[in-house]
């Protein structure tokens, strides 16, 4: 797998702990500990992410005109 379509999968990633978080932040169904577990996920996919592109941050596959591409996931 290309290292772009590695940070591509860690953004999909990302988003869906995203979201997972924030319908939990308004679930009154949910214990705080639960809650915590969701902010976890959120804060290790971020982390995985932030490893991603310190390791490979001079990739010119990561570059488009001089700037970082941006991912558009839905």
């Amino acid at each position: 797998m290309n290292r772009y379509r590695a940070l591509e999968e860690l953004d999909i990633e990302f988003k869906e702990a995203e979201s997972a978080w924030l319908e939990a932040q308004d679930d009154a169904g949910l214990s705080d500990q639960e809650k915590q577990q969701f902010l976890s996920r959120l804060h290790q996919c971020l982390e995985k992410r932030k490893a991603h592109i310190s390791t490979h941050w001079s990739d010119p596959a990561y570059y488009e005109d001089g700037k970082m591409r941006k991912l558009v996931v839905d």
